[in-house]
């Protein structure tokens, strides 16, 4: 889902050719398949500026890739996460997303909690749990 939301975003920015900007991994050795997706990357898209990632542990794979191919990421190329990992986003000073995991579980719990005690209730049950990005200052 969270694909197909950034696709959206870039859709609603007005960015071409957004099939052939995302990269996914396959299961596997990541280590070799973020080798080959960078080098990709920098063949295809040379001036590349910033790369959005669905995932802070990503991000780190990358910077250890980018390190040993050379590539000034982050620096030239700004790296974003997902998940505001400790020890990669504090650490690294990545622009990540914070779902807020204690409050996610928290109101789902309550949730399933209220559906259990009220079983004539059931039916779709909307929670509702803010994101927010942190560290955008080093974009």
């Amino acid at each position: 889902m969270r694909q197909r939301g950034f696709k959206d975003a870039m859709r609603e920015h007005n960015i071409n050719d957004i099939e052939a900007r995302c990269f996914a991994f396959r299961a596997g050795d990541w280590h070799y398949e973020m080798r080959q997706i960078m080098r990709r990357i920098m063949r295809e898209y040379p001036a590349v500026e910033c790369i959005v990632t669905d995932s802070d542990d990503i991000v780190l794979q990358i910077m250890k890739i980018c390190k040993s191919e050379n590539i000034d990421c982050p620096g030239r190329i700004k790296l974003t996460g997902f998940g505001n990992i400790h020890g990669v986003s504090d650490v690294y000073r990545l622009p990540t997303v914070d779902q807020h995991p204690w409050h996610m579980g928290h109101e789902a719990v309550g949730a399933l909690l209220k559906l259990v005690n009220d079983p004539e209730s059931c039916g779709t049950v909307k929670i509702e749990v803010p994101a927010e990005v942190l560290n955008s200052e080093f974009i």
